[in-house]
């Protein structure tokens, strides 16, 4: 599901330049960026399995956290002046790609957030997170 969604981003935002999955975010938050901006890398953040629902069998939702790193130059973004406007742009471009559009075999993607993790040397780190759910039988 996860490179599911970084194919979907690769389809739907022009404007990012580098899209990937990854398995953890510290390699990316790292030192300089070292890929062409904007980027984004997807992630997974966690999973929460409901409670079975059914005798003798097993019915569980299990809701899926998804995150998408967005890095982005922010020049000067380290005194506010622009990043706001480099966050809303980007980001919304990325939330109007995923919201509401179902990963295979997922209800739809929701919003569920974003924070900005960091701002140096000109880039700033901007995570968003999104929820799905998914029907799981045995």
């Amino acid at each position: 599901m996860i490179g599911d969604v970084a194919d979907h981003l690769k389809v739907q935002v022009a404007a990012l330049e580098t899209v990937a999955t990854t398995a953890e975010l510290g390699s990316q938050m790292a030192g300089r960026a070292r890929h062409r901006l904007p980027a984004a890398f997807v992630h997974p953040v966690r999973d929460r399995a409901d409670p079975n629902t059914v005798i003798g069998a097993t019915s569980q939702r299990l809701t899926r956290i998804v995150g998408v790193l967005l890095i982005l130059p922010a020049t000067g973004a380290d005194r506010g002046e622009k990043l706001p406007d480099v966050v809303e742009s980007i980001s919304g471009d990325v939330r109007s790609a995923l919201v509401g559009w179902p990963p295979q075999g997922h209800e739809p993607l929701e919003l569920e957030g974003g924070e900005l993790l960091r701002v140096a040397d000109g880039v700033a780190w901007w995570l968003e997170t999104y929820r799905t759910s998914i029907l799981v039988r045995a």
